[in-house]
């Protein structure tokens, strides 16, 4: 959503001190980035700006700044360059350092500097023979003085601040065929904790090897994870199931009751002494909230600029496009922040000015809704071919609708036919084996193999950098043929199954739609949340 001139002032001595406050309408934010207060003398020299989104290699990496002696001012306030810090997912404080999850990469942030953040990568972007695709989560274990890193793809890298990589985790643990989604990390300093939403598992490090925690259908949708002397899970909310804080002590599940409810919430982080801060209202409303009695000590509402990532203990930090704000001790007497909004013109699935006027589609098979199951969504890892899923898979026993083969695809908006796979031709036993072996050892899918899987397609160009695609067909309608024009509606084409493995071995299993959303040359759901596309997609269709 657009970011929103605010008074923080008023929102920060909410948070510190109770005190409730709203935000009125606010005029639309200059285009000039606020000044940023004198900075003081780095504890390292500051990192180089990068302007774009070059891997850096490892060797090039230095140490991360250990904590300086000289205190941090109270509040800090870095603006950057629109672009460069588009949409966090997740941060870590550490020292003088704050690493973030944006756009895919590990970016890191100097507190005493409003320098460009750098991002961090392994030679050639590989580590152990895996390629690191699109970095989800991350979470720092103090004792271990190392980040641990979730791709979408399943994985999980390591990274210390001496500037090793290894590879954690595999996609998929140790199954190809995994049907696990990880969304979130969390650590206690030592032990280091995954969550799996789509079985509704928690897994942890334990040692050097990774072990079941606990697996329960009340972890099912769970979006974030935190450490608060018990760990804690925060559950999105379903059509059927409004969204809770869940507490695991001794092996047991109970439900934290949260003081003024949860409304569509997206941010959990340790805030130090047993509490937990907590973004509602999607990213607008930032509590304390105590995590033994789920009372709401302290509370920040009203329109203020989105919160996408934030970080406790010592020093909290808050983020959000393009700029942080970090908290350490008192407050000032007066304090105000004109965040710069970035451009709708930057046509990035993550962009929050794109995001905040998405599409409005219609659903391609009449009468089915968004899918229940989370890896059924875009982002969600494909560890049989070692890749990332990027659109919605419609499958009868996923979406409660009728979906055979020949089931009528509608075009979701009106717009132009650019591509109609009018001669297909189904793959061979062989070429599939051959397709799935090349993805397992370069340990991704590469764009002309994964076109290959999506069987018989049909895109559709919708103006102002939307497009839509639908896979696996087993027939085009009469009529349709690339230059065509169709409405919201018509009868493009029919489900089926080509591209599969099945379809391959001639079997008529597995018949199902793929349906993508392209937002320029990627995918909805790229490079944000997981339950912020279940609500932008639910946006889009205009349905739960």
């Amino acid at each position: 959503m657009p970011v929103r001139k605010t008074c923080l002032l008023t929102f920060l001595l909410a948070i510190l001190f109770g005190t409730a406050c709203s935000f009125g309408p606010s005029p639309t934010p200059t285009s000039v980035p606020m000044p940023s207060p004198t900075p003081a003398r780095p504890a390292t020299p500051p990192a180089t700006a990068t302007p774009s989104p070059t891997v850096v290699p490892a060797a090039v990496v230095t140490a991360t700044p250990l904590p300086s002696p000289t205190p941090l001012p109270p509040i800090q306030i870095r603006q950057y360059r629109p672009g460069v810090l588009l949409h966090p997912l997740a941060a870590a404080a550490v020292g003088d350092a704050v690493y973030a999850i944006e756009s895919g990469k590990l970016k890191v942030l100097d507190l005493r500097s409003s320098v460009d953040p750098r991002i961090i990568a392994p030679a050639d972007n590989t580590v152990e023979g895996y390629p690191i695709q699109d970095l989800a989560s991350l979470a720092y274990a103090v004792q271990k003085k190392a980040l641990y890193l979730l791709d979408r793809s399943g994985a999980v890298y390591g990274w210390d601040l001496a500037g090793r990589w290894w590879l954690d985790r595999k996609p998929g643990g140790n199954s190809d065929y995994s049907q696990e989604y990880p969304v979130d990390l969390a650590s206690d300093g030592q032990a280091v904790y995954l969550l799996d939403t789509n079985n509704g598992r928690i897994w942890k490090r334990s040692g050097d090897e990774w072990v079941q925690l606990i697996t329960s259908s009340q972890l099912e949708g769970g979006i974030r994870l935190a450490v608060a002397g018990d760990l804690f899970i925060l559950v999105g909310e379903r059509p059927s199931r409004p969204a809770r804080l869940l507490r695991l002590r001794s092996g047991n599940l109970t439900e934290v009751k949260v003081g003024g409810g949860l409304d569509e919430p997206s941010l959990l982080a340790t805030a130090g002494n047993g509490s937990l801060l907590l973004v509602d209202q999607r990213f607008r409303r930032l509590r304390l909230v105590d995590g033994n009695t789920g009372e709401t000590r302290r509370v920040a509402t009203g329109s203020a600029a989105d919160i996408l990532a934030l970080t406790g203990g010592e020093v909290t930090v808050l983020l959000g496009p393009d700029w942080l704000v970090s908290i350490d001790g008192l407050l000032p007497d007066q304090l105000a922040i004109h965040p710069v909004s970035p451009s709708a013109q930057v046509l990035s699935p993550n962009n929050p000015a794109v995001l905040s006027h998405p599409p409005k589609l219609h659903m391609p098979i009449a009468g089915a809704p968004l899918p229940r199951t989370p890896r059924s969504l875009p982002g969600s890892p494909r560890p049989y071919r070692v890749g990332i899923h990027e659109g919605i898979d419609r499958y009868a026993s996923t979406v409660g609708a009728t979906v055979g083969r020949g089931t009528a695809v509608l075009a979701a908006g009106d717009g132009v036919v650019t591509r109609a796979d009018l001669d297909y031709v189904e793959t061979t036993p062989a070429q599939m084996d051959q397709y799935l072996k090349e993805c397992l050892d370069k340990r991704l899918t590469p764009p002309a193999i994964q076109d290959k899987l999506g069987g018989r397609q049909v895109w559709i160009d919708h103006g102002n950098g939307v497009s839509t695609r639908y896979l696996h067909l087993s027939g085009i309608a009469s009529g349709i043929k690339v230059g065509s024009t169709v409405k919201a509606g018509d009868v493009i084409a029919y489900a089926g199954n080509s591209g599969t493995p099945e379809a391959a071995d001639g079997s008529s299993a597995d018949v199902h739609l793929h349906f993508e959303v392209r937002i320029g040359s990627g995918y909805l759901g790229q490079w944000i949340a997981p339950i912020e596309t279940r609500r932008l997609l639910a946006d889009v269709f205009d349905t739960p």
